[in-house]
């Protein structure tokens, strides 16, 4: 029997890597004279295979998606364009054109937007990937709210809680309608008066839930009756005293507190600290913009910064195109978000703060330039824009704004304020020339539409050229040498000088147009006192001359429309421009001596001012504003009488501020006094 073959060479063969037969012993050892073993072969260690090495390509994707993650906007590169310069940079915030391809402004989460009922929440967390809807409504399903969680409510916002009597005091909100013919006049101020400066609303469905809640007031859902005491609110917020006698039969202090009580209620009802209602939201801030006149700007920064947690937790801060939202949804969506960062970046300023840095991690796009006419909710795309001024052009002016404010901040960084505008790193040749491309993009876009017949076009002009002028002046803020220790060039004394005196004369045609009357409302304060200051400035420099004559005239127009401002326990802040202003005078009138002319009669403010600085004893409401700085008394004399020792104005010695040579110290000094002063009122016409 023939001796069957191994299944493997032998050892000896494999070593030397020859045929072998696979006998044992094979012939190859047996014609060597060697010993022949069959030993089973083992494997090898595999050889590690090293991971294939990332291609540059493919580096440059991982590292813009990190960048997009950050929040940095990527601009596309052309390969066939001439060079960078010719190639058109994108918009700091996104626009119609790039609706199409941008990216969603977080690749690495999965985000989901759940709607139920005309709620919505939005979830950008892999953690919670199939949570069911029920569990991201706590409280909305069928359990309500306790009275528990609404007292909560009113003890973190103090300013919404109710008059203090218990619930059950209080009469049913569904009684607290007004008539029908009041209700037709409410809705008309509300048109005119409130919507062009919070476009929120689409009036005609609006109009539609208003009208049913009238006729079925005990089955309005919370969150509408929210919305339409809100609005109850804003339209006898904007009514001047006589108008509210005429309107409600009632005179207006009474009117007001007994209609904020209503919102506060709808609002505790609507549960709007923990609402994912969208409709909730808007009367919340509707809410806040009725009450803004009355609110110091700290309390409504607290309570505006509630509005952009809400509206980041429904998703508003996610363009509705990414979430598969309907085209309607989406716009309205846009004006609401938009509505809620222009609200919070004019907050923030009141106290030189930063507005959130959630507001400008975004993807929405800007709204468009349509009136509530050209859209509906069964809309299956949008309506082409118009080329013409809209309900929703101050809307979109702040757009702009906002959109052009950006490109001065600092790469990698989100920091969005008015002071962005004065970086150093930026040449004044080059903000001289992104000025000027701002303006020719309002004055093509809108300003060349306007009717000078039609009140709201007048309001949209005066806040425009008003807003181009305050930008000239934060774009060439002397406090950008005062941070570099140097002198400030006359060419930029001049910007500073003429875009100040523009500012006040248009704040004194705002004061002095009638038709405008019913915007006032709205108008604060804010842009006016350093505008004031540098106009103070310059006719101290200046002192005596035909223009220095025309300023003092100018400054005496403003003063005079803000008398009340000017008296003894106003604010720290008025107590310094009055004192500043007596001082100038004073200097003005020894030049104009000092040259052979006749003393210039004062006028009768300065007569008022000098009255003022005679009372004997500080006010008790005048307070210290604490800088942090250097603070002792300052007590000048001017000539015809002692300046009163004030303690709320800034207490070193600040001559330089009066000359443009301050130092970055003085100036904080001024800025504290706005953030001390609280401003009661905002300012609305801030774009």
């Amino acid at each position: 029997m023939a001796e069957r073959e191994k299944e493997y060479s032998c050892l000896l063969c494999r070593q030397r890597k020859v045929k072998c037969d696979r006998r044992d012993p094979c012939a190859s050892c047996v014609k060597g004279g060697h010993q022949c073993a069959f030993v089973p072969p083992t494997r090898g260690k595999r050889k590690r295979t090293k991971a294939p090495k990332e291609g540059l390509h493919a580096k440059v994707r991982r590292y813009e998606e990190l960048l997009k993650f950050h929040g940095v906007k990527i601009e596309p590169f052309d390969a066939e364009g001439d060079s960078d310069s010719d190639a058109p940079s994108q918009p700091a915030f996104p626009t119609r054109e790039t609706r199409t391809r941008q990216e969603p402004c977080n690749p690495l989460q999965k985000p989901r937007l759940i709607l139920r009922e005309g709620s919505s929440r939005y979830v950008d967390s892999d953690l919670w990937p199939n949570l069911e809807s029920q569990y991201l409504y706590p409280n909305e399903n069928e359990h309500g709210r306790t009275q528990d969680e609404a007292d909560d409510e009113s003890g973190i916002f103090p300013g919404l809680s109710t008059d203090g009597r218990g619930p059950d005091t209080n009469p049913p909100l569904e009684n607290m309608h007004p008539a029908y013919n009041i209700l037709l006049k409410l809705w008309d101020v509300f048109v005119d008066r409130v919507d062009p400066f919070a476009k929120i609303l689409h009036l005609p469905t609006f109009w539609l839930s208003l009208k049913s809640a009238i006729e079925q007031p005990g089955d309005v859902p919370s969150d509408l009756q929210a919305l339409i005491f809100s609005f109850y609110l804003a339209s006898v917020a904007s009514l001047e005293e006589g108008e509210c006698l005429e309107v409600m039969g009632e005179c207006k202090p009474d009117i007001l507190a007994r209609q904020k009580r209503l919102a506060r209620r709808a609002l505790r009802a609507a549960g709007f600290l923990n609402t994912t209602s969208v409709t909730t939201l808007r009367a919340y801030c509707i809410f806040l913009m009725a009450i803004g006149p009355g609110c110091r700007s700290d309390s409504l920064f607290l309570l505006t910064g509630a509005a952009v947690r809400l509206a980041r937790k429904m998703g508003l801060h996610r363009d509705g195109t990414y979430l598969g939202l309907s085209p309607f949804a989406s716009e309205m969506r846009r004006r609401l978000w938009w509505h809620i960062l222009g609200a919070d970046f004019r907050v923030s300023f009141a106290l030189s703060m930063q507005p959130s840095l959630d507001l400008f991690d975004s993807d929405v796009q800007r709204p468009l330039n349509v009136e509530d006419e050209d859209l509906s909710p069964d809309d299956s795309e949008l309506p082409t824009e118009r080329n013409a001024i809209t309900a929703n052009v101050l809307c979109l002016l702040r757009c702009d704004i906002l959109a052009f404010i950006r490109k001065f901040s600092e790469p990698l960084h989100a920091d969005v304020h008015w002071e962005t505008l004065a970086n150093p790193a930026v040449p004044q040749s080059k903000k001289t020339e992104m000025i000027k491309e701002l303006e020719d993009s309002i004055e093509t876009k809108y300003l060349r539409y306007c009717d000078p017949t039609s009140t709201l076009h007048t309001l949209i002009l005066l806040m425009s050229r008003s807003t181009l002028c305050k930008i000239r002046l934060y774009a060439h803020h002397p406090r950008i040498y005062a941070n570099r220790g140097l002198k400030v060039p006359e060419e930029e004394r001049a910007v500073v000088f003429t875009n100040a005196k523009k500012l006040l004369e248009y704040m004194d045609l705002a004061r002095s147009t009638p038709s405008l009357d019913k915007y006032m409302w709205q108008m604060g304060t804010m842009m006016l006192w350093n505008a004031l200051l540098y106009v103070l400035i310059e006719a101290r420099d200046r002192r005596a001359g035909p223009e220095v004559d025309s300023l003092w005239r100018l400054m005496g127009v403003v003063v005079s429309k803000y008398a009340e401002m000017f008296k003894p326990g106003a604010g720290a802040l008025y107590d310094a421009l009055r004192k500043w202003l007596l001082e100038a005078w004073e200097e003005h009138r020894e030049a104009v001596k000092a040259q052979g002319s006749p003393e210039p009669p004062a006028p009768d403010y300065i007569d008022d001012f000098l009255r003022y600085q005679a009372v004997d004893e500080v006010p008790p409401s005048v307070q210290r504003v604490e800088t942090g700085l250097n603070n002792a008394n300052y007590t000048r004399w001017v000539g015809r009488g002692p300046v009163m020792d004030c303690e709320g104005v800034p207490s070193s010695d600040l001559s330089n501020l009066l000359s443009f040579d301050a130092d970055a110290d003085e100036w904080a000094q001024w800025e504290s006094l706005f953030t001390g002063e609280g401003f009661s009122q905002m300012d609305t016409w801030q774009l």
